[in-house]
């Protein structure tokens, strides 16, 4: 299997590794994975949050907060497995050429992990609804592949 992390999906992911060693676990989990993709806060997933009336500064600080870089190696825990495969698998059924930041979140948020709605619970939304509006959005939306090939 391909998988094509794009430059924001990757600065999210570097973001989840930081805020797991700022908080000592020895692996990233989903909750990490979330602060990564807020704090990385690409220009699609704002554009998505002000779509949906969803104001992330509303949502703890610890998860907007994440360090820009970490240079150091942690696992996913198997959670955040879960997450990673619903996201790469989304972006695949859409026949997008890379996943993205938004494709992480929608990873979140269809995981049916109980901690990502307890940490969203600030929005007071259904997380299955917001799930279907950034399906919606994603439809048909095309994304290249880093030029690198990263």
């Amino acid at each position: 299997m391909n998988i094509n992390l794009l430059d924001d999906a990757l600065h999210a992911l570097n973001r989840a590794a930081a805020a797991a060693a700022r908080s000592g676990h020895d692996a990233v989990a989903p909750d990490h994975i979330l602060a990564g993709v807020l704090s990385e806060a690409a220009p699609a997933f704002q554009e998505m949050c002000k779509r949906l009336e969803l104001d992330p500064q509303v949502l703890d600080e610890g998860l907007r907060d994440a360090p820009p870089t970490y240079e150091g190696h942690l696992p996913f825990t198997e959670a955040s497995h879960r997450v990673l495969t619903v996201a790469v698998d989304h972006a695949q059924a859409q026949g997008h050429e890379g996943v993205t930041s938004l494709h992480l979140f929608l990873g979140l948020l269809r995981s049916g992990l109980p901690e990502v709605d307890r940490n969203l619970e600030g929005w007071a939304v259904d997380s299955g609804d917001v799930a279907d509006e950034i399906d919606s959005s994603l439809a048909g939306a095309t994304f290249e592949p880093n030029e690198e090939g990263d």
